[in-house]
């Protein structure tokens, strides 16, 4: 009897793990329907330059890296922008038995250049010809930088909102959110970075060799002779 009696235990047990599994199983196939649709939002930040006047010397030597219009290999001016990405997520969420959970994502991103400043060589008086072609010439790149924005963050939207259309629900416990959270940073810090790499190729093209010989001779050629290049 005592044989039959624990024969008769083990098959409960079976019987009711089983049953806890399927359970479990159910409650995550009515999540979705049960939790909102994921939700991304990419907000962009308007930003106007500021223009301020340093000396040439300096920006040859700041801005060494980075494209600038150069006359005769004196720097004229430079176009600096920081770009500054924001990037909040969190879900709403359904607990499950024991510590799991389904959570559909809600991301909210925020990107704008913070700053984006315009440098011009102080040999250059303000409002003078020669300053004021290098300003028109730099916002080109400031342009570049807001086009550059825009296309990105739509296309950032349009990325995540697809790939959380086709994975509406994620299936995590609570120990593991963070890390859930962390991945989908890590994907808009990625995705961003390559999206602005795509324009430097842009940049260099506004700063041409035919650019750089139009510089030598407009303003009545004035540009080389204040930048005391050869």
């Amino acid at each position: 009897m005592k044989a039959i009696a624990l024969a008769f235990l083990g098959l409960a047990l079976a019987l009711s793990t089983r049953g806890l599994h399927a359970a479990i199983l159910t409650q995550m196939e009515d999540c979705g329907p049960r939790l909102p649709k994921p939700q991304v939002h990419v907000q962009v930040l308007p930003t106007n330059p500021a223009v301020k006047v340093v000396p040439g010397r300096q920006l040859a030597e700041s801005f060494s890296q980075r494209t600038h219009q150069t006359v005769n290999g004196a720097v004229a001016g430079v176009t600096a922008a920081s770009l500054q990405v924001a990037v909040e997520v969190g879900s709403e969420h359904i607990d499950l038995p024991g510590d799991g959970l389904c959570m559909a994502p809600m991301v909210s991103i925020v990107m704008g250049f913070s700053p984006m400043n315009i440098f011009v060589s102080r040999e250059l008086a303000r409002d003078s010809c020669a300053y004021d072609y290098v300003v028109k010439h730099e916002m080109k790149h400031v342009l570049l930088n807001n086009e550059v924005l825009l296309k990105a963050a739509a296309t950032l939207q349009e990325e995540l909102r697809e790939k959380f259309s086709a994975e509406p629900v994620i299936y995590t416990s609570h120990k593991s959110l963070q890390y859930e959270f962390r991945k989908i940073r890590e994907t808009v810090a990625d995705r961003t970075g390559a999206l602005f790499n795509q324009a430097n190729v842009a940049h260099r093209k506004i700063d041409t060799p035919a650019s750089r010989a139009e510089s030598l001779t407009v303003c009545n050629g004035i540009l080389p002779l204040l930048l005391g290049s050869d």
